[in-house]
């Protein structure tokens, strides 16, 4: 099992606990969605390292949040979520899969993690942003 598959079962046991989203079609669902916003915090992180290491023009488009950051990030985002979407819908099926993932401590991990590395993932990104403004 590779680590976006787990990733995405946590995500799914996490969503079968909930008093919302317990159906097993839309834990998966919005399971798909939580990936999408990793899958945007990749897109990002690709496109920074990119115009860090071989085109520093690209990072003014992402200081503008211009059309041409927005398409490029927008493209390789939505791939990206196609991607999860065509590898784990089949998971809606299959919820005892996430079994392993359903305990309350590993639920409240990954509810945790999900606002925390995002919220991390920010103050990283404007700390490595200012620091290639100086260099």
């Amino acid at each position: 099992m590779g680590a976006a598959q787990n990733l995405f079962l946590r995500f799914f046991a996490a969503n079968l606990s909930s008093k919302r989203r317990n159906d097993p079609k839309s834990a998966c669902a919005a399971a798909i969605r939580q990936m999408g916003v990793y899958c945007g915090l990749l897109s990002v992180t690709a496109y920074i390292i990119v115009g860090a290491l071989f085109a520093k023009t690209l990072l003014a488009h992402l200081y503008a949040l211009d059309g041409i950051f927005i398409g490029t990030v927008g493209v390789s985002s939505a791939a990206l979520a196609l991607w999860a979407w065509l590898s784990f819908r089949r998971f809606q099926y299959e919820p005892e899969a996430s079994r392993i993932y359903g305990g309350k401590v590993s639920v409240r991990v990954v509810n945790v993690l999900y606002v925390v590395v995002p919220l991390v993932w920010l103050l990283v990104l404007g700390l490595m942003l200012q620091w290639l403004d100086a260099v």
